[in-house]
C-alpha cells in the first residue's frame, strides 16, 4: 500500500511540475525544410529559438555554421567563426594591435542581404568591447 501511494504521489508531483515547465516554441517544419533545401549537406543540426529569431547550428564538411531565420520563415543570414588569419588582410594589423592588451573572445563572419560583416569582441581586465567591419575598417558596435 505504501509503495502504491509513493508511486502515485511521485506521478502527481511530476505531472504537476511538468504543467508549470516553460515550453520553448518549436521551430516550424517549413523553416526546417528551408534549411535543408538551402544547405543540403547540413548535418548535426541543432535548433534554438530566441526572442528575435530561430537559429540553426550545423556542420558542413567539418565546418560549423549558424543560420538565422525570422519567425515568418525568412532567411536572415549565416555565420561562421573565424581565426584572425581568415579576416581580410586590411583588418588583421588592427586586430593584432588591439589584442595585445586583451583577449579575442569572439570572432565571426556574418553574411546577410547587406553583404559580409565581421564582428570581433575583445575582453580586457574590466570590460568587453565589440567591433564590426564590412571589410575596410573596424567601428565600435
Amino acid at each position: 500500500m505504501k509503495k502504491k501511494l509513493l508511486v502515485l504521489t511521485t506521478a502527481l508531483i511530476m505531472a504537476f511540475s511538468a504543467s508549470f515547465a516553460k515550453e520553448t516554441p518549436s521551430v516550424p517544419a517549413s523553416v526546417v525544410t528551408e534549411l535543408h533545401q538551402k544547405f543540403t549537406s547540413a548535418s548535426d543540426v541543432q535548433w534554438q529559438t530566441t526572442n528575435n529569431y530561430y537559429k540553426a547550428t550545423f556542420s558542413i564538411n567539418g565546418h560549423q555554421l549558424k543560420a538565422f531565420y525570422s519567425f515568418t520563415g525568412d532567411f536572415i543570414g549565416i555565420s561562421r567563426e573565424l581565426n584572425i588569419d581568415q579576416l581580410p588582410m586590411v583588418l588583421i594589423p588592427d586586430v593584432k594591435q588591439k589584442s595585445a592588451g586583451s583577449t579575442v573572445t569572439d570572432l565571426f563572419e556574418l553574411l546577410t542581404d547587406r553583404g559580409t560583416e565581421y564582428y570581433i569582441t575583445y575582453k580586457g581586465d574590466k570590460n568587453s568591447k565589440t567591433y564590426m567591419s564590412t571589410g575596410e575598417y573596424w567601428t565600435r558596435y
